[in-house]
């Protein structure tokens, strides 16, 4: 099984993240940002490298949760891996408005090495958020057997465990 968080920087997907593995051990956590701070120094060859490794990292047929935005070329490569499986695919789209994601951004060190750094942020974000909007991510994955697809927001501790209630139901079928 995989469960596939997706949305903008600062959504709230690596912390829902760790709340999963809480209940669910059996998973392996997998984030692009790690991948990215392990490979990635701001250069498109080391971001390459990253993504390479991050999609390589992608077994089919384990339990994984697996951290992207879900859009550009990476959201697609991810989608590639994952078409063909019949394992089940729980794809959980979050999103957080603007003015949400710059107040978590304040009180963040983000030290993700990624091409166009802290000045491109702003475009990444609103690039994100327009895609999720227009439900891009959707419609890559809409041909996908057996996913069921979540969007929800993250903007509370009380939408934060109805997520987590519905994620780990979901975990249990």
């Amino acid at each position: 099984m995989k469960i596939l968080l997706f949305g903008s920087i600062a959504a709230g997907k690596t912390e829902l993240a760790k709340d999963i593995l809480r209940n669910n051990s059996q998973f392996e956590y997998l984030a692009i940002d790690d991948f990215r701070r392990k490979y990635g120094d701001g250069s498109m060859d080391n971001e390459a490298i990253a993504q390479n490794s991050f999609i390589d990292s992608i077994k089919l047929n384990e339990n994984q949760i697996i951290e992207a935005s879900g859009l550009g070329k990476l959201g697609y490569r991810i989608f590639e891996k994952l078409a063909e499986t019949k394992e089940s695919v729980l794809l959980v789209i979050v999103y957080i408005n603007r003015n949400e994601i710059t107040k978590r951004l304040k009180s963040r060190n983000w030290d993700v090495p990624f091409p166009g750094g802290k000045s491109k942020l702003d475009r990444i974000i609103t690039d994100i958020n327009l895609g999720i909007k227009q439900c891009n991510i959707q419609m890559i994955w809409s041909e996908k057997e057996n996913l069921t697809i979540l969007k929800t927001s993250n903007n509370s501790i009380k939408d934060k465990r109805l997520v987590l209630s519905i994620i780990n139901d979901f975990v249990k079928l």
